[in-house]
């Protein structure tokens, strides 16, 4: 073999072995999992200087690569725990009534619901430390592909639009969030349409500032040790503090225990599925069915109440936002009264409501049952 040609075979393999190389390095420096657990303490600002503490909750973190799931469980709530997983492609929120709440209750309602939808960032609707606690520790996936443009993880906004942030992140290979200050870009997007705001603050403002305290290390990993989440609201004094988090980590370890991140069903409840949702809506309405697993879309399709919602979701859909949004019909077949007390549930799970607001709806489903 003539030598140029040796020399061309020599080149091709390297550069071959070099191209190989360089996939394997970014496959590992892409794969990782760890798991953490801890606590986390919520602040509400109302104004007159006045400050309501919310009950702390403790969390737990899993992590694999893309996929994720967090636990939340609350003292003196109306749910047992809450969960919220991501497979890399769907995020499922499931909720299990604490029993004991519901003990005197007839009919009794279903200890179970669940949720659906392709959204990438936890709403802050049903429990607002999920998404806060999202950030800290399993947000990476999402920052490579948002860079500096991200969807607030404390909007409550139904329509949730995404603002200009300045992040820092880790340096390591996990590249966990060091800092982010949220810009709001002038615009009032409550309801799911923007509005300018009124000057001053039509130029836009600091909205929020998350920042790490202190960090830990895991297996090459850097972790979250401390970390705070600052939100303001822009008043007719001035910016103002509006909410605020504080976590605290307290074990964490660089391997994960689950092999799958899709929360288990507690039996038969009702599903709030947001997967069918127009694109182009400025009000999201989902579709509520009865079930006691989580169904994929060509199976919620086959229910014969899909095309009753489908008419109804295109009917709503460019109406104005508002709090609570009704689906279709849960079930044609389950009394009033039973359709009463499932609403109850279903209007706490979505928007985190207390104990007070739950025992308020039994008692006039009760009522209305006399």
């Amino acid at each position: 073999m003539p030598f140029s040609d040796l020399m061309n075979v020599f080149y091709l393999r390297n550069v071959s072995l070099a191209i190989v190389i360089g996939w394997l390095s970014v496959i590992r420096a892409d794969a990782y999992e760890y798991e953490a657990d801890g606590i986390l303490d919520g602040e509400n600002f109302v104004g007159s200087g006045r400050v309501v503490k919310e009950e702390p909750v403790s969390f737990k973190v899993y992590v694999r690569d893309c996929q994720w799931l967090i636990h939340i469980t609350q003292q003196n709530a109306h749910t047992k725990y809450m969960e919220v997983g991501f497979d890399g492609n769907t995020m499922y929120y499931s909720s299990m009534l604490d029993e004991k709440l519901i003990a005197d209750v007839k009919p009794k309602p279903p200890l179970w619901a669940g949720g659906l939808s392709f959204d990438v960032v936890p709403f802050n609707g049903s429990v607002p430390n999920m998404p806060v606690v999202w950030l800290a520790l399993a947000s990476s996936c999402y920052l490579n592909d948002a860079k500096s443009n991200l969807i607030p993880a404390y909007s409550t906004d139904e329509i949730r639009a995404s603002m200009p942030a300045i992040v820092v992140r880790m340096n390591d290979a996990l590249k966990l969030p060091q800092s982010i200050i949220y810009l709001d870009d002038g615009f009032d997007w409550h309801l799911g349409t923007p509005h300018k705001r009124q000057p001053p603050y039509d130029t836009g403002f600091t909205n929020a500032i998350y920042s790490v305290n202190v960090v830990t290390n895991i297996g090459g990993y850097v972790l979250p040790r401390q970390f705070t989440l600052d939100v303001f609201l822009a008043a007719s004094t001035g910016i103002a503090p509006y909410t605020k988090y504080s976590g605290i980590v307290n074990n964490a370890r660089a391997e994960c225990s689950l092999t799958n991140f899709i929360p288990e069903t507690g039996g038969v409840g009702f599903m709030n599925d947001f997967r069918f949702v127009s694109t182009d809506a400025t009000r999201k309405t989902g579709f509520y069915y009865h079930t006691n697993r989580w169904m994929n879309t060509n199976e919620v399709e086959a229910l014969t109440s899909f095309s009753n919602y489908t008419i109804m979701e295109r009917r709503e859909k460019n109406e104005p936002a508002v709090g609570i949004v009704h689906g279709n019909e849960v079930n044609a077949t389950a009394s009033p009264a039973a359709l009463r007390v499932v609403r109850c549930f279903l209007y706490a799970f979505i928007f985190g409501s207390g104990v007070v607001f739950i025992l308020l709806c039994f008692r006039y489903n009760n009522k209305r049952n006399i």
